[in-house]
C-alpha cells in the first residue's frame, strides 16, 4: 500500500444512520436555542435536524455486478488488432479480462460529494502464485491533466492490452478500431465517453492485486455517475476470479459545518469526528466473476 492512499475501510465499521441519528436527536433538543443564536447574529432561519434526515437519504454505493470482458487472442485477432510478440507472449502465459465498476451516487438535493475513494483486492487470501493482477487501471494519476484541460474523454483498450484516453471530439465520428492516438496505439475495443470534469486523480496499483483510486475535487460527483475499470492479468490454471471491493463518498467538513452551523460544537466527540472525516457513505462488496 502506499502511504499517500487511505483505504476506506481503514476508518473500521461505521453505522452512519444511527450517527445521523444521533445528531438529529441533538439538533430537535437544541432548536429553540439554535434559531435563538440566528437570531442574535441575524441569520436567517434554518433547520439543522431536517438536513439531516435529508442526508440519511442518499446513496453511493457499487453496481450490482462488474462488467467482465475477456481480451482474447481470438478476439484481438477478429477486431484486426496487429497482436506483437510481446502480447503473443503474454496471451501464451495470462488470461486477460476488461473489469468495469459502475458506480451509483445520489447525493443530497443541491449538494454534492467531492471526493470518491476506492480500494478493491483480487483473489484474497490466495497464494501469490494463484491470484490474478491488475495489468493497468482507468481513471490513471497521469491522466489528470488532459481531464481538466477537456473535461470530456474517451476511453479505449488499445492492442497492446491497454486503457489510453484521448479528447473526446478530437476523433472523427464513425472512425473505429483504426483510429490512432498521439502514442500510435489505436483503440481495438470501441472507446467510452467518460466524464471526469474537474477532478484530482490518484490512483494506485498496476502489477498488484490491490488497487486504489482517490478522486477528489469541489462541487464534483453532483450529476456523474464514474465509473472505474481495470485491465486483469490472471495466471493460467489460478484461481477463479473474485474481488472484495470497498468504496467511500465524502464531503469536506467545511461545507457540512458552514450548513450545520452552531450545532456541531454541541455534538458528541464521536459524531463530530464522524463529520469531520466528511461524513462518509460507504459500501462493501464481494463478488465471483469466474474465469
Amino acid at each position: 500500500m502506499t502511504p499517500d492512499v487511505l483505504p476506506p475501510s481503514e476508518d473500521g465499521p461505521l453505522d452512519r444512520d444511527a450517527l445521523l441519528d444521533e445528531a438529529i436527536a441533538e439538533a430537535e433538543s437544541l432548536g429553540p436555542l439554535l434559531r435563538r443564536s440566528r437570531r442574535v447574529r441575524g441569520a436567517s432561519a434554518f433547520d439543522p435536524a431536517e438536513l439531516l434526515r435529508s442526508l440519511k437519504e442518499e446513496k453511493a454505493g457499487f453496481g450490482p455486478r462488474p462488467e467482465i470482458l475477456p481480451l482474447t487472442s481470438d478476439a484481438l485477432t477478429a477486431r484486426g488488432a496487429a497482436v506483437d510478440d510481446r502480447v503473443r507472449a503474454l496471451l501464451e502465459r495470462f488470461d486477460f479480462y476488461s473489469m468495469t465498476l459502475p458506480i451509483t451516487l445520489f447525493p443530497r438535493r443541491g449538494w454534492s460529494f467531492d471526493r470518491l475513494e476506492c480500494r478493491l483486492e483480487l483473489n484474497p487470501g490466495e497464494p501469490p502464485e494463484r491470484r490474478a493482477i491488475v495489468h493497468d487501471l482507468f481513471p490513471a494519476s497521469e491522466w489528470e491533466t488532459l481531464a481538466r484541460a477537456n473535461m470530456r474523454l474517451e476511453v479505449g483498450i488499445t492492442e497492446g492490452l491497454e486503457f489510453r484516453a484521448h479528447a473526446a471530439g478530437l476523433l472523427p465520428v464513425g472512425v473505429g478500431a483504426e483510429a490512432r492516438l498521439d502514442s500510435g496505439a489505436g483503440f481495438v475495443f470501441p472507446p467510452r465517453d467518460y466524464c471526469i470534469k474537474r477532478a484530482k486523480v490518484l490512483s494506485r496499483g498496476r502489477e498488484d492485486c490491490e488497487v486504489f483510486w482517490r478522486l477528489d475535487d469541489d462541487s464534483f460527483f453532483e450529476t456523474d455517475e464514474p465509473r472505474l475499470g481495470m485491465i486483469l492479468k490472471a495466471p493460467r490454471g489460478g484461481a477463479p476470479l473474485r474481488a472484495v471491493g470497498v468504496l467511500a463518498a465524502y464531503r469536506s467538513f467545511k461545507a457540512l459545518s458552514a450548513n450545520l452551523g452552531d450545532l456541531v460544537g454541541y455534538l458528541s466527540e464521536r459524531v463530530k469526528t464522524f463529520f469531520e472525516k466528511g461524513a462518509p457513505l460507504v459500501d462493501r462488496k464481494e463478488w465471483d466473476l469466474g474465469g
